[in-house]
């Protein structure tokens, strides 16, 4: 399990990941670039690819509140991982290690899908029971 920075052509990847773990929501390419590796933060490398055998199997996007009221604030924007790879420890790999780079860039709470910057979801919908129960 490698874990490195997203890319733009990682977006046909992604889209179908996403397609997958986000039934209850429509997704095209567009959509991921927007809330990746397109979105206008400063910090790209809060963007995380996941790839088994050279395979992309899970992604998730970071960012840091830009408010002087939140500047303290990570925000994990999307996460997604494919269904065949779920329960592998792919999410909890992305997740622990955007974790540690909210930290580093100084966040002390972490805050998920509801990123004011560029905003998507209100928080993680209740029915992703997987998504809940991670």
């Amino acid at each position: 399990m490698i874990l490195r920075e997203l890319r733009f052509e990682d977006i046909p990847a992604m889209t179908a990941i996403a397609q997958q773990a986000w039934i209850f929501d429509t997704v095209c390419d567009a959509l991921i670039v927007e809330k990746t590796v397109g979105a206008p933060d400063p910090y790209p490398e809060l963007g995380l690819a996941c790839e088994v055998n050279g395979e992309l199997v899970g992604f998730i996007q970071g960012a840091m509140g830009m408010n002087p009221s939140d500047r303290h604030r990570g925000y994990i924007r999307v996460m997604a991982v494919a269904t065949s790879s779920q329960r592998q420890g792919v999410g909890r790999r992305l997740l622990g290690e955007l974790e540690q780079r909210l930290k580093a860039l100084g966040a002390t709470e972490a805050s998920v899908m509801d990123v004011p910057q560029n905003y998507f979801m209100p928080g993680l919908d209740f029915r992703y029971t997987n998504g809940v129960c991670f």
